[in-house]
């Protein structure tokens, strides 16, 4: 819950100096392989981020992600469906511009994610927070707007997740 609270703070925060030089926002897909002890879930969300680039090489980023594509697993012969609620996240992000329309960056942070899982009638929610590092790159193509491709890996108690995500952005006062 707190994680929830830091990143929509976040996100309010850097919302008000949207043409602040250095704002961008984005939103698209992502893919999410969670390993929950040993259970394999595939699940898809819809994903945006909300940053600030203090200079070309330091941004700091709020994310949040909604379930849309859940995933039917068997465990002990008994068909379980697996549902992404939620993910809010907070990272700090280290970047270089390798040439003026392509930037590639590393990040690390929080992240807190929301799940359920529902089997015979009965559901069970859990909502936990962890570490999160991970990597992309982003290619602006057009007047600020931009395609971002990243992976990051969340590691949170006994639930891991390989999060592979495609979004389109816009940077606001746009840094050159």
């Amino acid at each position: 819950m707190k994680i929830k609270m830091l990143a929509a703070a976040a996100l309010l925060a850097v919302a008000p100096v949207a043409n602040a030089e250095g704002f961008y926002a984005d939103a698209g897909y992502s893919f999410l392989s969670l390993d929950d002890d040993g259970l394999d879930v595939d699940v898809g969300a819809i994903t945006a981020h909300a940053g600030y680039e203090f200079n070309p090489y330091f941004a700091v980023e709020g994310e949040a992600g909604f379930g849309v594509d859940d995933d039917n697993v068997s465990a002990l012969g008994v068909n379980v469906k697996a549902e992404l609620e939620s993910m809010f996240g907070l990272y700090a992000r280290g970047q270089y511009p390798v040439t003026p329309d392509l930037n590639v960056f590393g990040r690390v942070g929080v992240v807190q994610a929301d799940v359920k899982a529902s089997a015979l009638g009965f559901s069970e929610s859990a909502d936990d927070t962890g570490f999160a590092f991970g990597a992309g790159g982003e290619y602006t193509f057009a007047n600020n707007v931009y395609l971002r491709g990243e992976y990051t890996r969340h590691e949170i108690d006994d639930l891991d997740a390989d999060v592979f995500g495609l979004s389109v952005g816009y940077k606001f006062g746009a840094m050159n």
